[in-house]
Order: structure tokens, then sequence, then C-alpha cells
């Protein structure tokens, strides 16, 4: 999505992208950044740990937006409605709330508050590390936890 150039500055060309995946900020200045590829990322991943696309058009004809879906599901209270049904039982729920804190900060409608790719990076290892622990542990004690 984004181009650097020499001075690491982002170079604007023209942007074809997916609603749902691209930077709010885009729609606002125009370019994209490092911090743009960062945004779609994060969009990427709560696809996979929600089950869900970012924009789907319901039965009624409305629109679902999976990001203002999960931040309002956060801010309800409602961290189990977010884990996609497949995953329960794949994988810990510490490790799912990293992901999603994870997502949640790539997501952030300011770009400055977001993460660089190299941090997103060396976190997705820490957590992946989290669950390869976590399921020897689990092989070793003959049992499957979820973390419940």
């Amino acid at each position: 999505m984004s181009k650097l150039g020499k001075t690491n500055m982002a170079v604007s060309a023209v942007v074809k992208g997916t609603y749902g995946y691209i930077d709010p900020e885009y729609f606002n200045n125009k370019t994209v950044t490092e911090k743009s590829d960062v945004y779609s990322f994060g969009v990427i991943l709560l696809e996979v740990i929600c089950g869900r696309k970012p924009l789907e058009r319901l039965a009624g004809g409305e629109w679902f937006g999976l990001v203002v879906w999960v931040l309002e599901c956060l801010e309800n209270g409602n961290v189990y409605e977010i884990m996609d049904p497949n995953l329960k039982g794949k994988i810990t729920y510490d490790c799912f709330k990293q992901y999603l804190e994870l997502a949640i900060t790539c997501i952030n409608q300011h770009s400055k508050h977001r993460p660089r790719m190299k941090e997103v990076e060396e976190k997705l290892r820490l957590i992946l590390k989290l669950q390869e622990e976590a399921e020897a542990e689990a092989e070793a004690e003959g049992d499957i936890s979820n973390g419940d």
C-alpha cells in the first residue's frame, strides 16, 4: 500500500484498496505511510481472530463494520463475543487477548499511536511462543485448556 523513499517519507501513488482495510487517515490527507499498512494488518488480524470480514452486508441491507463492532464489544465488556467460535479450544484465552490487544493498537484511529511493523512482528512472535508453550504444557498434562 505504501512506498518509502530515501527519506522514509511516504510516497503517495494511486491508492487502490478495499474499504474496511484502508487507513481512516487516508481519507483526510490522501497519503499512505508504514502506519497505514499497520492499520490494514490490524484489520486482517481482527478478521482471523473474529472469523468475520471487515465489511459485510447484512440481511436488511445494512453494512456491518468489523472494526466498529469489535470496539463496541470491548466497550460493552463482551470480549468473548469477539472470538471466532472455531478458535475456541484451539488457542488459549490469554493468547487470544494478546492478539486482540495487538490488533486494537494497530487499528488506532491516529497513526502516531500505532506500533511500527517491526514491533508488530516482535509481538506476534512472543504470542506464538506463548501459544506453543501452552500447547506443550497441555500435551504433557494430557489436557487441552482454552483458558476459561
